[in-house]
């Protein structure tokens, strides 16, 4: 038996919004998505909420922390970061846990507002950040996919930034899978504090902006994968004694969701056929 879970059935409602990139100069693309992610960095911070900034790579989680940083010293908001950071009840004890860490930046983007998490950090450091997000003691996380995907960590507002990620099997980049998109959106919104989430996409052009457009707001059908497994699944259930006959297996068969989907298969084509 299969069930199919909408956005109607999340906690609180989440608002999805898309923004596309169309400068064709790879420098400038990246300029462009910079500045795009503050503003709606600041725009977010502006209402007292708490971001998470989704990278694709370890190092463009620092490289992303220090140029948000830059451009809020450049537009002097920087007090927007770090003025409701410092309210944290813990601020001082976590000043003290920065000071001790191997790596530098920690305690400098702290200080900032700041804090980054990813897989190639120090156990203590990783865990240091999600302590210091969940409490409040920093506004602004940038971190990678491996995050929405092994913590429990929500925040009000979650932003990706791009979606090109380097695949290393094909040596060379593809596009963010659509259950990575969901699995950090799914990010957004805390049922026990927020009435509402935020997820905001930023992609570079108008073919990649139309594709996630059409995955994420049209219900793009599930198909099964059982076909290429159903021979060995068969002879399990043989084996095992679940299955003693022809008409046992038809049975069998038939409470799989791939017959779910066979069946709805043709029905769609014989309503086609018959139109």
């Amino acid at each position: 038996m299969a069930f199919y879970f909408g956005s109607g059935w999340r906690p609180i409602p989440l608002e999805q919004t898309f923004v596309g990139v169309f400068e064709k100069d790879l420098s400038k693309q990246k300029k462009l998505l910079n500045e795009i992610c503050y503003d709606k960095v600041v725009e977010a911070v502006r209402k007292g909420y708490q971001v998470m900034v989704f990278v694709h790579a370890r190092g463009e989680t620092l490289a992303t922390a220090e140029f948000l940083i830059r451009q809020a010293q450049a537009k002097k908001q920087l007090s927007l970061f770090t003025e409701k950071s410092s309210e944290c009840p813990s601020y001082r004890s976590f000043l003290s846990q920065v000071a001790k860490s191997r790596n530098p930046e920690v305690e400098s983007l702290f200080r900032s507002g700041f804090a980054i998490h990813h897989a190639g950090l120090l156990r203590h450091d990783r865990l240091l950040a999600e302590k210091m997000f969940r409490a409040g003691g920093v506004r602004v996380l940038c971190c990678t996919s491996t995050l929405a995907w092994g913590v429990n960590l929500p925040a009000r507002v979650v932003i990706i930034k791009g979606t090109s990620i380097y695949d290393t099997k094909a040596g060379g980049f593809k596009d963010l899978g659509i259950l990575d998109v969901l699995q950090i959106f799914g990010r957004a919104g805390r049922p026990q504090y927020d009435s509402r989430g935020s997820a905001i996409l930023l992609t570079c052009g108008s073919a990649r902006l139309s594709r996630f457009l059409r995955l994420l707001t049209n219900h793009m059908p599930v198909d099964s994968k059982f076909l290429d497994h159903l021979p060995n699944a068969l002879n399990a259930e043989i084996a095992i004694g679940t299955v003693t006959s022809v008409s046992e297996a038809v049975d069998w068969l038939g409470y799989t969701f791939l017959f779910v989907r066979m069946y709805r298969y043709y029905i769609e084509k014989a309503k086609t056929f018959q139109e």
